[in-house]
Order: C-alpha cells, then structure tokens, then sequence
C-alpha cells in the first residue's frame, strides 16, 4: 500500500486531513484503494484538563473488487503527555452507509516515549469490538532526521480467529511548514 496524505490547520483547535491509498498488485501498476477525509477538534488546550479530550469525524470512499463504500467514522480521541511520554486512545463507531452493515465499534491504543531527540519508540495496538474481529499489535522504532523527515518502521501482529500474521510497517513523513498549516506524505 502507499498512501499519500496532506493536514491544514484551521485553527489552533481544529484541523483537517486527506488521505488517498493506492494498492500495486503483483508486478502491475498502482490501484485506486480508498480517499478518507477527517475533520478533528481539539476540545481544550493541551495539557489544561487530565486528559486533552478531542473529536474527528472520518468519511471514507474506497473502491475494491468492483465494489464501492461510503463508511462515517466518529471518534472520541483521549490523549495524555507526561513529558517524554505520550499516551492516545481512540474510541470509535464506523457506519458503512451503503451496506446493512451494522453500526462496529472500534479502539486504537498508541503510546511512544521520546528517548533523545533523533529516537522515539512506540507501541501501536487496533481492533473492533466483536468476538473474531482481528487485533493488531506494531511495536514500532521512529527516527527523526532534519528538516521534519521521520522515518517509522515496525513489525506487526495480527490476531484473529483464523491465527496469527506477522507484517511490516514502515512510513516516511515530511513535513513542510505553510504558515500554520502543515503538509505530511506517508508512505
């Protein structure tokens, strides 16, 4: 997968982000997966309350297989920095509108520790809410280059009913300082 996306602030407390993911099957070109555009609110300034509590709504368009989705995300987002500590929990309910699908809950634990100013560590963990619903689990090593260049790579878990698979996740991100606004690839 390659995924490219770009963030704006729109103000201090509120930003939104693009996203567009494309799949390279075999040796062929690349495949248009999905686009998802998410509008988030940071409900209190950072560090004000116990928790710094925000909210996103995500729409998402993919297409595969010949078969098109429209799916509403919303999410309460609980996030906490104790210095060189960081800890992000994501609750969440996604509707696929063109389906009878069920309304799926759904989570995302982030946490990383800033070692020194180049190294971060962190732990990334996913899932929904259902009995053979797969979990994910990504111990993950960043390294922050100048010029706001991070490189991320980890090794994952996927748990689920049907056993366990190992992948790997690596991401680039670049980032370019456009008065308040803030442009990211990901790859």
């Amino acid at each position: 997968k390659q995924t490219i996306s770009a963030e704006y602030g729109l103000t201090e407390h509120w930003m939104v982000e693009w996203f567009t993911t494309f799949i390279q099957p075999g040796r062929g070109g690349f495949q248009y997966l999905l686009t998802q555009i998410e509008s988030r609110f940071r409900l209190f300034e950072e560090g004000e309350k116990i928790l710094d509590p925000a909210l996103s709504l995500e729409y998402t368009h993919s297409q595969e297989n010949g078969k098109t989705q429209h799916l509403i995300e919303p999410t309460l987002v609980l996030s906490k920095d104790f210095s060189h500590l960081n800890f992000t929990l994501d609750l969440s309910l996604a509707k696929t509108l063109n389906t009878a699908e069920k309304v799926e809950a759904g989570y995302s634990f982030a946490s990383r520790y800033d070692f020194v100013h180049l190294l971060r560590v962190g732990l990334e963990a996913q899932g929904e809410f259902l009995h053979d619903a797969p979990h994910y689990v990504i111990p993950q090593v960043h390294l922050i280059l100048p010029h706001e260049i991070t490189l991320k790579a980890g090794v994952g878990i996927r748990y689920s009913g049907e056993g366990e698979k190992i992948f790997i996740k690596f991401m680039t991100e670049v980032g370019l300082e456009l008065g308040k606004s803030k442009l990211a690839e990901r790859k």
